[in-house]
């Protein structure tokens, strides 16, 4: 928590404890204007409605002298285990004249269309929750052209893949979490107070070609450990939130490989905003070649195209009313180029055999996909975004299923995105008793909206 002590701070103690009035010669002419009484309920309560905002105008009435608000921005969406960035919180208490016109924002929490497929829980591009500054979107991506013909020539049901009763295997879209609104007090045009939005959260997710029930033992294979590792658990980038004038940064994601524990993936989240500056977008994630061990690599081999790609994170805009950084995308595909007329033959010891279709073989060999990274909260400053890994990885020590006989490697892919970062809050000089904290309106679990507030309350002179 910060807090900013005007020039005019002359009452200390709780932060809505009446105004104490003092007699010495010592405190400014204008304590003697402050005796008022602040309302029990607020004039104004607003909150933001989805990832849209709500504002409202009023004029000053008569016989006040004062207005206390407490303002939070909206906060960024995640889906389980992304944990988003809550919005800013800003409180004080700013002196006013009759006839002033008060104009209060609240800002929206991130949207989107979220569904869920099996393990998928993203299904679609969201927008940003709209505010005096406007969270980044997760724009809508479509995958290049080419690489979808490619695909689609060796196997047709790529392009049905939101079909599939069990989630998505060698195609998916896996969309990032947009960032919220801020929220915003304004009298007579003159901005008082900004809220900064929270960041939206980054995406993991991940598919390896799976083994048949009836495989051989010991089979290896290219996947991450998603949440297990024996000493060095795999942490998801988690989304910056509001903490004071500088919004919150968004953290760094790591994930390790199944049978590789000591090789590592990292993407980083987006930068908070900072006094009017949007913040950086993260760094462009290291796309790994080569093999790291025995078991698997990053490059083509075996008639097998492998391609990967990363992207850096959108920077925020800047200045009162700036956006944050949309997400970033970076896509991935795998190629099967062996005969299709060669299919998959499992022979057991006992003399079982299990002849994989042709179409069985596809599905398991080729896709496409891409991850999409979390948005910067908007603010005085927006937040910057998350960065982008779409990586594909092949087995090279054994064939599918571990089988003598096989033709193919499994392959994997992992699409993993980093978090955006908070926007930036303001506190006008004229504000007296005025904190920037954390609004603890960030969502932890579930896939949820969290809006922004702004309540005004009045004080009224009496007499």
């Amino acid at each position: 928590m910060s807090t900013y002590i005007s020039r005019r701070r002359v009452v200390a103690g709780a932060a809505w404890a009446a105004p104490v009035i003092a007699t010495s010669a010592a405190v400014p002419a204008f304590a003697a204007s402050l005796d008022c009484v602040f309302a029990d309920s607020p004039h104004k309560f607003l909150r933001g409605y989805s990832d849209y905002r709500v504002e409202e105008e009023f004029t000053v009435p008569a016989n006040v002298s004062k207005l206390r608000f407490d303002i939070f921005g909206g906060g960024g969406v995640s889906d389980t285990g992304h944990e988003s960035g809550s919005g800013a919180r800003t409180t004080g208490i700013v002196e006013v004249k009759p006839g002033q016109t008060v104009r209060i924002i609240a800002g929206g929490g991130s949207g989107g269309n979220y569904h869920r497929r099996g393990r998928l829980t993203t299904d679609g591009p969201g927008r940003g929750g709209r505010g005096y500054g406007d969270g980044g979107d997760a724009p809508r991506f479509t995958m290049p052209a080419e690489v979808v013909a490619e695909v689609t020539k060796r196997y047709p049901g790529a392009l049905n893949w939101r079909e599939l009763e069990d989630g998505p295997k060698g195609t998916v879209e896996v969309y990032g979490h947009p960032g919220g609104g801020a929220s915003a007090l304004l009298i007579d045009g003159e901005v008082i107070a900004v809220a900064g939005g929270g960041g939206g959260g980054g995406v993991t997710y991940s598919y390896t070609s799976a083994p048949h029930a009836m495989h051989f033992p010991a089979v290896l294979d290219a996947s991450v450990t998603n949440f297990y590792h024996p000493t060095d658990p795999p942490i998801r980038s988690f989304a910056g939130s509001g903490l004071s004038t500088r919004g919150g940064d968004a953290t760094t994601g790591t994930q390790f490989y199944t049978h590789s524990l000591n090789t590592k993936v990292s993407v980083d989240g987006g930068k908070g905003g900072n006094n009017g500056a949007g913040g950086a977008g993260a760094a462009k994630p290291e796309v790994p070649t080569g093999s790291p061990n025995h078991i698997f690599s990053y490059d083509s081999q075996n008639n097998q195209v492998l391609y990967s790609s990363s992207t850096a994170g959108n920077a925020g805009g800047s200045g009162f009313k700036a956006k944050g950084g949309n997400g970033a995308v970076a896509y991935s595909y795998q190629l099967d180029n062996n005969d299709p007329k060669n299919l998959e033959v499992l022979t057991l010891p006992g003399g079982e055999r299990i002849e994989f279709s042709a179409e069985e073989t596809a599905a398991e060999f080729n896709g496409y996909q891409f991850a999409m990274s979390g948005g910067g909260g908007g603010g005085y400053g927006g937040g910057g975004s998350g960065a982008a890994l779409a990586l594909s990885a092949i087995t090279t020590i054994q064939k599918w299923n571990n089988n003598p006989a096989g033709i193919r490697q499994s392959v994997s892919y992992l699409q993993f995105s980093g978090a955006g970062g908070a926007g930036g809050s303001y506190l006008s000089p004229r504000v007296i008793e005025g904190e920037i904290s954390n609004s603890m309106n960030a969502m932890r679990t579930g896939i949820n909206v969290h809006d922004g507030e702004a309540k005004v309350y009045l004080c009224e002179t009496k007499g």
